[in-house]
């Protein structure tokens, strides 16, 4: 397998080590975060009045992948702000001190595709000058599951229109606007309202690949109701997000023992729990 130059990728793990930690606006204290969750909304809300694609929230009655990259951008901010903010201090952060936390936050999926990518030889990291190129290694073996999760979450006309109905869990939302802590008193329902919801949704869909195709362990058949269920877990994380902006809310990841209970939970006669765990992207820790 052909390994990432090593010059290039300690470079960008340099960067991902170094650069959120060297942003200027942390000199500016507590008041830093403030300033750009409130700017992640004033940029939002101009990409929505220029109709902009990345602005989509919605497509087909599930949550846009664009919907997400603000989610994530705003949770790095937050991340960043915990672990590199003087809380010591408090100062008025500069415009431009915004937009370079901001623009940082907005790439940083772009940061992450090189480094998981590289680790795992699926891409090629190179140097050139002070350019750094990443390219992607062309492995079927390792790229089969990656393309079921990501397909998903293309278009499907019919997505909207796969029961049970999420109008319950909706009205529920509505009743508690206003109220902090939303995500700590979830009626145990919603989840599993939401789960069926996207098994559903992903069982009913039209799939490009026989349902007998093996993944590695575990065929496509067995795959579907386990992405299904993560699919809805993590549908149910951005509903929340959306409600209540906050670092609890802003991201789905638990150990992988924990994501192995919900998946059994709602999954019991599955037999292929283990080996599809073992096909997750996962961080030291946590299933990502």
């Amino acid at each position: 397998m052909t390994r990432p130059p090593l010059n290039g990728y300690k470079t960008l793990q340099e960067i991902a080590k170094n650069a959120p930690a060297e942003l200027s606006i942390w000199s500016s204290g507590t008041t830093a975060l403030h300033a750009l969750l409130a700017s992640v909304s004033v940029r939002y809300l101009r990409e929505v009045q220029k109709g902009s694609p990345g602005a989509r929230e919605r497509e087909d009655g599930e949550p846009g992948g664009e919907t997400r990259d603000w989610a994530n951008m705003t949770a790095h901010l937050i991340e960043w702000a915990f672990l590199y903010c003087n809380s010591s201090i408090s100062g008025e952060p500069t415009l431009e001190q915004i937009n370079e936390a901001l623009d940082l936050a907005q790439n940083w999926s772009v940061i992450e595709i090189g480094l998981e990518g590289g680790k795992a030889g699926r891409v090629h990291v190179e140097q050139k000058g002070k350019e750094l190129l990443i390219d992607p290694i062309s492995n079927p073996s390792v790229e089969v599951l990656d393309m079921l999760l990501e397909e998903i979450d293309t278009k499907n006309v019919d997505g909207n229109k796969i029961g049970p109905s999420l109008e319950p869990a909706y009205a529920f939302f509505n009743s508690q606007q206003g109220r902090r802590d939303v995500y700590k008193n979830l009626p145990t329902w919603i989840g599993g309202l939401y789960i069926q919801h996207m098994k559903n949704y992903v069982a009913n869909r039209p799939w490009e690949m026989p349902l007998d195709t093996d993944l590695g362990g575990l065929t496509l058949r067995e795959a579907i109701p386990l992405i299904g269920t993560i699919k809805g877990m993590s549908f149910l994380q951005l509903t929340l997000f959306r409600g209540e902006p906050s670092l609890e809310t802003a991201y789905l990841a638990m150990h992988p023992e924990t994501l192995t209970r919900w998946l059994k939970r709602y999954n019991p006669k599955s037999t292929a729990i283990d080996k599809f765990i073992e096909s997750l992207p996962v961080t030291d820790h946590d299933v990502a």
